[in-house]
């Protein structure tokens, strides 16, 4: 049953009838809409629910009436609002819609606008007509997916999102203007005719997957992304079109060709569709990878307007095989980059290339460029089908790697090129000819790895270092070049000739390793660098007229150069014709100086002129040189560097301007035998060593002489050096036939100056103030020398000189170590103003007899080693020594060293054969002084207070010590002393060590009058003294001797010596004697000896008791007669005195009476 309610309001009240299966009419009248509903709820109640279709004719719809309209008819199905009102928009979150499920088709006549959503989302109306709306805002319809058909015939605008998500197949909008973005965004539409449009905005169909075709007759732009994606899309009709925009028509099932007369194309409008050939009439802007295409090849392209394309453009277009743009003027960079089935290009107007614009067009084989000016960096690299000859009459400038690997070019003809960067036509393998007749700038490896033999650019100007690297050229020819870059014609093997008329300045290693290169003209050049020429081995002819300037190794190893001229070069560097074998003649008039190493190799060199030269480098003419005969013209030469004439076969040497020679400037000149270079000032190291034939030379100015001069000149006889002030070491070492030398004015002198010259007999050096360490030695026959003027010497100041036999230094101050050493046959030295000596003086001089150096303060240990035989020492002033000093002296019987106070360890040991030292101010007995002087028999040491261990071990000899100021002794001072019977040590207070008078077997006795102290743990003092007899010790307090101190004595009874008879008492009371029948001191008596006075005398000291009182009376009596003689004596002094004073008082008187008598 179908129902159907018109509604038409009428002034203020309205009406509205049913009709029911078409013929039952049911009408009432209302005031409003609410009324309405309200009327119909109540009057036909059970018919709602069957009602499924209104009409409304007039009136007012709001918000709340739309919504109590749907819920009040939940089944309607069709809605047709006639009237003109306006629809409020009804939010989703709000509306009540939602429940009418059932509404299919809306009919809304005389509504001009719709806003936002104004049905809700979830809505099922298939079918909407709006015959009178203009515009519709954005998202209007906006996911209305069970909407197909919707009738917009007046429509104007379309607002963003207003059909996305929708089920529309088709859509007619004849007066459609603009088309909104994303507008049908995932809807179902198939089919789009747009008249009227004039803009397509991004995304509008994008991702319509069902669209099939496409007709915008008068559409002037579409915009970015506006068909991307629409899968089925596979006709469009675009006629007016002038520009797309980006992806606009990405992944479309667009084939074929496409025709167009679009101006602007944007970047991968077509990627991924089918389309493999263009034809755009009107294109002018092309944007980089417009026409890229992930998914078809294309295989043709056709441009017939387009004078702008950005770069990219159709980069990677794998099928395209031919191209035509005939109003294009610059292709931009990357345009056509790996193409790689790309074969015929047509850019008839192009005047720039840009860079990689045809990088990796594999196929392509012809080229029409002809307007090009500007052919940038990469432009056609790889391009290695481009064949045969490549002209233009118009490029003037080339990039980078612009025809790199280009491998079948043959020719290239750029006649009005001026410009051409690095590595330009590298690897073009078959490249022959080129014509570069203007170019003016070559970049580096332009013509790396090419063909080309033969080059000539007259106005060529400069280039790089590079530039002409890994070529194969064998004549260049370089008109207008003034400047040849470093490196330039490296290792150009192939290299046989070169004309650079105008160059004026060639740099480093230019023409290095040319090695085919026979002749350079080169008339202009001014200065060669270094390494110019080097390795150039088949060099035999340059011209060089104006060079001023050659830097070092300029022509080394050009063994094939046979003559060289240079006027005008002042100085020649560094081994500038080093190995230049077949080099014999030198003419360099001009040459005022020349560095190392020059000609060093030249071996046949035959006549070499230097008319001018002061000044000869080192190594000159290097190590080896077989010419005897070779002409040295250099009369001006003033100083020559080291090794000038090394192992020249020269017999002589002359000079009058020489002024200084060098190290090893003569070294080996085996044949040479005078030599005479009267200016000579400085002669440096080696400078004459080992000419083995020279026997005479004059040297009348020199003044300093360098180490190994004339070293291994074994002819040498003589020289006269009288002018020489220095000279350094090993300067004449083994020169063995050297006899006489004249050194009047030496000041300095080295080591070993005269090392193995054997036949010199005497030196006199009497200018040397201070002589070097290791200053003369090895020289087997010198007996003499003389240096009255030597103040200081160093370590080993004279060795190994056998013949030596006495020196005298008068004014010596200083000396080192080590004096002299093994100058077996030396005798005498006298130093007397020397004052202290250092260790090893003289060493292993077994002939030694006299020293006398008498201001000699101190001296180090050892200065005597192995110096048996002296006999003699005179060192008044000493005053110190250390250890050792005069050990081992076995021939020296008396010392006497007035001044000595102090000693080291072992001073005087084993000097067997000493019979008398005299020590009068030494202090201090040092440990093992005298050990072993078997003979010693008198010693006088007054000042000495302590003896130390083994002084006067096994001193056989001696008989009697006077001691007077010792107050202690130590360990076995005078063990083994077997001839000892006196010994005086009045003021010995302590006994320290043990075993002190041991094997004393002459010992009678022993006085210790002070003795406070003995060592309780020394039990054998007086061990196998087996003629001691008696023993004088002091009172107070008693001596305590250990249990065996008197071991081995062979008297029974010792008498013991106390000062007086009292004392004797302290020693009874004492432990001492106690048991004194025992071990314990033995046969030593405590009691007072008979005849005590005369046996003790030396230690009574007259304080016996019968006698105190008779000495006490005689006091008393003494001071009483004193007194009374003192009474007496000033008794009469009195007196006298008072008769003086009345004499005086008397003539007073007189002379007072005569005045009044004679003056009245």
């Amino acid at each position: 049953m179908m129902f159907f309610i018109v509604f038409s309001p009428m002034c203020l009240c309205g009406s509205y009838e049913f009709t029911l299966s078409n013929t039952t009419k049911l009408s009432e009248s209302f005031q409003d809409l609410d009324f309405f509903i309200d009327d119909i709820i109540n009057k036909h109640e059970s018919l709602l629910s069957f009602i499924n279709s209104i009409e409304v004719r007039g009136g007012t719809i709001t918000k709340e009436n739309w919504c109590i309209l749907f819920n009040t008819f939940p089944n309607l199905v069709e809605l047709a609002i006639r009237s003109p009102f306006l629809i409020e928009p009804i939010a989703i979150n709000n509306t009540k819609l939602f429940s009418c499920y059932s509404l299919k088709k809306l009919t809304l006549e005389k509504v001009d606008e719709i806003k936002t959503s104004f049905l809700p989302s979830n809505n099922t109306v298939n079918s909407i007509i709006l015959p009178d709306i203009l515009f519709t805002c954005e998202k209007a319809f906006y996911n209305f997916t069970s909407l197909k058909n919707i009738e917009l015939p007046k429509v104007q605008m379309i607002g963003e999102y207003c059909f996305a998500y929708t089920s529309i197949e088709n859509i007619t909008f004849p007066d459609l203007l603009l088309v909104d973005s994303y507008c049908f965004r995932y809807s179902s539409i198939q089919h789009v005719q747009l008249d009227t449009i004039v803009t397509i905005f991004y995304y509008a169909f994008s991702d319509c997957l069902n669209l099939r075709t496409v007709i915008l007759p008068q559409c002037l732009g579409i915009c970015d992304y506006a068909f991307i994606n629409c899968l089925s899309l596979s006709y469009i009709d675009i006629p007016n079109i002038t520009f797309i925009k980006d992806y606009a028509f990405k992944n479309t099932n667009l084939s074929g060709t496409l025709e167009l007369n679009v101006s602007n194309i944007g970047a991968y409008a077509f990627d991924g569709t089918f389309i493999n050939r263009y034809h755009l009439n009107e294109l002018t802007i092309v944007n980089r990878f417009s026409f890229s295409n992930s998914n078809q090849q294309i295989a043709g392209f056709e441009i017939m307007s387009s004078t702008e394309i950005i770069e990219g453009t159709l980069e990677q277009c794998d099928g395209l095989v031919n191209i035509s743009f005939d109003k294009l003027l610059k292709i931009p960079n990357s345009f056509l980059k790996d193409c790689i089935d790309l074969k015929t290009v047509h850019f008839p107007k192009v005047i720039e290339i840009g860079e990689c614009a045809f990088q990796h067009c594999f196929n392509m084989e012809n080229l029409s460029i002809q307007n090009a000016k500007i052919v940038c960096n990469n432009a056609f690299e790889y391009c290695i089908s481009l064949k045969g000859k490549i002209v233009n009459e118009n490029i003037m400038e080339i990039g980078k790697y612009a025809f790199s690997h280009c491998s079948y070019i043959t020719e290239l003809y750029f006649p009005a090129c001026l410009e051409i960067s690095d590595y330009t036509f590298y690897a073009c393998f078959s490249l022959a000819a080129i014509n570069l007749n203007n170019l003016e700038f070559l970049g580096d490896y332009v013509f790396h790895s090419t063909k080309i033999t033969c080059i000539n650019f007259p106005n060529l100007i400069a280039c790089l270092s590079d530039s002409f690297k890994g070529s194969l050229f064998k004549s260049v020819k370089l008109d207008n070049m003034n400047i040849i870059p470093d490196y330039l014609f490296q290792d150009q093997t192939e290299l046989i000739e070169i004309d650079l008329m105008k160059a004026t300045f060639f740099g480093e290693y230019s023409f290095i390793n040319c090695r085919n290169l026979l002749s350079v003209n080169c008339s202009s050049v001014i200065q060669l660098s270094k390494y110019c020429f080097a390795n150039c081995s088949s060099l035999q002819n340059i011209v060089l007229k104006n060079i001023e300037i050659i830097e070092e190794s300029c022509f080394i190893n050009c063994c094939s150069l046979i003559t060289i001229e240079f006027n005008k070069v002042m100085h020649l560097d560094n081994k500038v014709f080093m190995n230049c074998e077949a080099l014999s003649v030198v003419m360099m008039n001009n040459v005022s100086e020349t560095g190392d190493q020059v000609f060093e190799g030249c071996s046949m060199l035959f006549s070499i002129f230097l008319e001018n030269v002061c000044k000869i480098g080192n190594n000159f003419f290097g190590n080896f040189y077989p010419n005897r005969n070779m002409v040295i013209h250099m009369p001006h030469i003033q100083e020559i560097g080291d090794y000038f004439y090394s192992q020249i076969k020269a017999d002589s040497f002359y000079s009058e301007k020489l002024s200084k020679i060098g190290d090893g400037c003569f070294f080996g000149c085996e044949y040479i035998t005078t030599i005479n270079i009267t200016n000579v000032k400085s002669i440096g190291n080696f400078a004459f060593q080992n000419c083995g034939l020279l026997v005479d030379i004059c040297l009348p100015k020199v003044e300093t002489i360098g180490h190994h001069c004339f070293s291994d000149c074994f002819s040498l006889i003589s020289i006269n050096l009288d002018t020489l002030l220095e000279m350094d070491s090993y300067v004449f070492q083994n020169c063995d036939k050297l006899e006489t030398i004249s050194l009047e004015h030496l000041e300095i002198a080295h080591q070993n100056c005269f090392s193995e010259c054997n036949s010199i007999k005497e030196l006199i050096f009497n200018s040397i103030r201070i002589a070097p360490y290791d200053f003369l030695g090895n020289m087997n026959d010198l007996k003499s020398l003389q240096m009255n003027n030597l103040i200081e010497t160093n370590v080993n100041f004279i060795f190994h000189c056998p013949q030596l036999d006495q020196l005298f230094l008068p004014n010596l101050l200083n000396i080192d170590e080590n004096f002299t050493v093994d100058c077996i046959s030396l005798r005498k030295v006298i130093l007397p103003e020397i004052r202290f000596i250092k260790t090893n003086f003289i060493i292993n001089s077994l002939c030694m007899e006299h020293v006398e150096m008498d201001n000699v303060i101190s001296t180090k240990s050892e200065i005597f080693r192995n110096c048996f035989n002296i006999t003699y020492i005179s060192m008044l002033s000493l005053e110190s020594i250390e250890n050792n000093v005069f050990c081992n002296l076995n021939s020296i019987k008396v010392l006497e060293f007035p001044n000595l106070q102090e000693t080291g360890i072992s001073a005087f040991e084993n000097d067997t054969q000493l019979e008398h030292v005299y020590l009068e101010k030494l202090s201090i007995i040092e440990m093992k002084s005298f050990y072993n002087c078997y003979n010693l028999k008198s010693i006088r040491i007054n000042s000495s207070k302590y003896i130390k261990t083994l002084a006067f071990y096994s001193c056989y000899s001696i008989m009697k010590l006077d001691l007077p100021n010792v107050t202690r002794i130590d360990d076995y001072t005078f063990m083994n002393c077997i001839s000892l019977a006196s010994l005086l040590l009045p003021f010995l207070t302590n006994i320290t060590g043990d075993g002190n008078f041991v094997n004393c077997h002459k010992m009678t006795w022993l006085s210790f009058p002070k003795l406070l102290y003995i060592d309780p743990s020394n039990n054998i003092i007086f061990d196998n003294c087996s003629q001691l007899r008696k023993v004088s010790l002091p009172a107070f307090p008693p001596v305590d001797f250990s249990d065996f101190a008197f071991a081995n004595s062979s008297n029974n009874s010792i008498i013991l010596c106390l000062p007086n008879s009292l004392a004797y008492t302290n020693y009874s009371d004492s432990k001492n004697c106690s048991t004194c029948t025992q071990n314990e001191w033995k046969s030593l008596t405590c009691n007072v000896p008979k005849n005590y006075h005369s046996v003790c005398q030396d230690i009574y000291d007259g304080s016996d008791p019968n006698k105190v009182s008779i000495i006490v009376i005689g006091i008393v009596i003494v001071i009483a007669s004193i007194s009374t003689v003192i009474g007496i004596v000033w008794l009469i002094t009195w007196v006298f005195k008072l008769r003086k004073d009345n004499l005086i008082q008397e003539k007073q008187l007189m002379l007072a009476s005569t005045i009044v008598y004679d003056f009245g």
